[in-house]
Formats: C-alpha cells, structure tokens, sequence
C-alpha cells in the first residue's frame, strides 16, 4: 500500500525514484504512480512524463540531454572537441619553437603554459582547459625575440610599435606661440637656447609680459630680445613687463601705446634700446628699472621718442 491507501500492482501501478539522495525514508524518496486513475482523469500527459523508460534512454530512465552525468549531478561538462582542437593547435605550434630564438622569461611562461594545457586536456574539464587555451594563446603572443648579441629585438604582440618620441631641435628662425604671446627661436642646442618676442597674442591686451623663459619642443629657451615694433599701436595697452633675461628692446617696440602707464624692467642685462622704442607712450609713463641701475637705464631711455616728462625710476 502507499500513504494514500492504493494497492500497489504491478500491472496498474509502478515504484519510482523521485530523486538521486537516499534520505532512508521510503517514503520521502519514492512515489507510487497509478495508471489507471491517471488514464481516467485524461492525465494524458502526465502518463508519458511518468511511464517507465528503457535503458536507452539513460539511468534511472532519464533523457541525458544535457551531456552531464546523472548518478553525478556535479560532474563538469563534457569538453568541447572544438575547444580541444584549438588547443591542440597551440600545443603543436609551441612545439615547433625554440627556446634560443626567445628571451629566458617569455619562454619560460610558454612552457609553464604548455605543461598547464596539456594537465587542463587531461583533466577532462570544460572551464579548465577554457582556462588554459587562453593562458597559452597569451604565452604564444608575448614570446619576445633575442637578437644575435642576445638582446630583445621584438616587442611582444599587443604592445604598442611606436617609436618613443624624439624631442626635435627647434631651427634658429622658427616661430611659435607660448602662452600669451609669440616668439622666435634665436639660437638652439639640445639644452636649449635663446628667443625673441615677437608680439602679443591680441592687441586687446592692457597688460603685457614678455617672459624671462619659454618652452617649445620640450627645450628652454631664455627671451634674450623684444622685436623691432612689438607691441606698436596697442592702443588698450596700460602696462608691460620685460623679463629678467632681455638685453635688447628693438626700434618702436612700444610706439603708439598712447595709454601706456608703467614699463617694469626686471633685467639687469640691458644693453641696447632702439630708435623711437617710446614714441607716442602717455606723457607721464613711468619706467621703473632696478634699483642699481636707474642712472645707466636712464641713458638707455633717453631720447627713444618719448616726452620728457616720462621717468626712469627704480622700482
């Protein structure tokens, strides 16, 4: 008899397993199926899902459709044979290299690799050798050439093929621009060299700095000159500064800024300033120079087409 009070026959009725786990209790891990009340409710269904099976299709009358193993519910996949080839592949291909054409380190993690793969093949697991033709194809890529004086001469596959960029020599006569204003290389060395500032980036500015040092090409070059007629005309001009390392301000470089108010020198090189460098600055524009140099810089100024009322003072 079962819980429910059915007879159990063999020709009406059948015994199955509900599951795979013994738990002792009969109970709990069998079930009794009748036929016949299946047959007379129209169970048409249930009576295929739960007829008794052969042999062909798999323990316990299971379908095995999805490759595992029944009596192992935890039993890895089967591998795939595509898989497999692929890996075989890379195995024979490895084989055909040798270990003097490549550095002692990449060859070493390709045959760490290889020994890996073959363990995964073995193995029979699907996630292993998955595992493993990944970490092989990678050993494969990254081997790295040895040269005949034994250095590397390839980089590995992946790796970036450009060149590290070479810092080029700015030509004497070459124009660039540098934050606020534009300069002109004078001399150059691969330490660096010397510029002239050419003029501002606008002639909107109302203050002016020509720089003591600019950078073009990653090299320094100290600003050595202001060209001839820089910041002429500037008419929204009120204040210019002038670098440490200027020697030489050219003809009318400040001719025209009639708003000019202050010129701050910050140079004690100074050596020349051209004709009319003041024409036309304000009737009061004050000059303003170190104070070891006021007297000397005051011979420089003097009658550069400025009034006379504009001074030279120290700062």
């Amino acid at each position: 008899m079962n819980p429910q009070g059915d007879e159990i026959i063999s020709k009406n009725k059948a015994v199955r397993r509900i599951g795979f786990i013994d738990t002792d209790q009969n109970t709990d891990d069998f079930e009794v199926i009748n036929y016949d009340k299946l047959s007379a409710q129209g169970h048409t269904d249930l009576i295929e899902e739960k007829a008794p099976r052969s042999g062909k299709d798999g323990k316990w009358g299971l379908s095995d459709s999805s490759g595992g193993n029944p009596d192992d519910p935890d039993q890895p996949e089967k591998p795939d044979a595509k898989l497999i080839g692929q890996v075989n592949a890379l195995l024979n291909d490895a084989a055909k290299k040798k270990a003097s054409d490549y550095t002692a380190a990449s060859w070493k993690k390709l045959q760490n690799e290889v020994a890996n793969a073959k363990n995964a093949l073995k193995s029979g697991d699907n996630e292993k050798i998955k595992k493993a033709y990944q970490s092989l194809s990678l050993a494969v890529r990254t081997l790295v050439k040895v040269s005949s004086s034994g250095g590397s001469n390839q980089k590995p596959s992946g790796s970036s093929n450009q060149k590290p960029q070479e810092n080029k020599i700015p030509k004497p006569g070459t124009k660039f621009q540098y934050k606020n204003g534009w300069y002109q290389v004078l001399t150059s060395s691969a330490s660096g060299g010397t510029a002239k500032y050419l003029r501002p980036l606008k002639k909107t500015y109302q203050t002016v700095v020509v720089l003591p040092v600019v950078v073009e090409q990653n090299l320094t070059f100290k600003v050595t000159e202001i060209n001839a007629g820089a910041m002429k005309g500037n008419k929204k001009l009120k204040k210019a500064v002038i670098g440490k390392n200027v020697t030489k301000i050219g003809a009318s470089a400040f001719s025209g800024c009639r708003k000019l108010k202050t010129i701050v020198v910050e140079s004690t090189k100074l050596k020349t300033v051209g004709e009319n460098a003041l024409k036309g600055v304000w009737e009061k524009c004050k000059i303003k120079v170190p104070k070891s140099k006021v007297k000397k810089y005051g011979k420089k100024f003097r009658k550069k087409g400025q009034k006379s009322s504009v001074k030279v003072v120290k700062k």
